[in-house]
């Protein structure tokens, strides 16, 4: 057990804030040290090393060193300080540049619920960039079954074929085709008649 996790153990946020002042700070010691402040409902300070966690992300590759929830931490602190709507900014910005079905369910969970048909519109206008492997869970969670229909007939033009029992079986309607021996008695029936 390193030194750092004894801090972060006894929640001594004052101690492993020193030690990585001598060692230097990673994105990673800033996602355990406002995960120390937010026990304690310190959301100003969680939220300063937040910021210092984002800050130093992108200035180079911490390989073990690099946290992976800085950016979902930061919304749930704002929501908490009261600046829902920085939150609701930050997880739609989030979903814009890359729309995928866990970043929907986060930002469902950022808006307020009066508003949710207007964001479920707003956010499925964005996720038409979205690629099919994307777009499709997507649509799923949302409920969105016109819109994965449209998406495939838009983005598989030449497959034809399958797309009226596709559309069919997404609004539930039956797409059975008739057997053998009902086509028979269905010829039967027109050269006897």
């Amino acid at each position: 057990m390193s030194l750092k996790e004894i801090h972060e153990s006894l929640g001594d946020t004052g101690a492993y804030a020193a030690l990585c002042e001598r060692l230097g700070f990673s994105p990673r010691d800033c996602e355990r040290l406002p995960q120390m402040e937010v026990a304690r409902k310190h959301w100003a300070k969680a939220l300063a090393w937040v910021e210092k966690g984002l800050i130093l992300k992108p200035t180079r590759n911490w390989h073990n060193e690099d946290s992976h929830s800085l950016e979902q931490l930061k919304p749930k602190i704002l929501r908490h300080m009261g600046r829902k709507e920085d939150a609701l900014a930050m997880v739609w910005g989030d979903f814009e540049k890359n729309p995928n079905e866990f970043d929907y369910e986060q930002l469902m969970r950022y808006v307020p619920k009066k508003q949710k048909p207007v964001w479920q519109a707003r956010a499925m206008a964005a996720a038409n960039k979205a690629d099919l492997g994307n777009f499709i869970p997507l649509c799923v969670k949302a409920m969105e079954w016109a819109a994965i229909v449209e998406f495939v007939r838009t983005a598989h033009s030449r497959k034809t074929g399958f797309l009226t029992s596709f559309a069919s079986i997404i609004f539930g309607k039956s797409v059975r085709s008739p057997s053998y021996a009902e086509e028979a008695q269905a010829r039967w029936k027109k050269l006897t008649s």
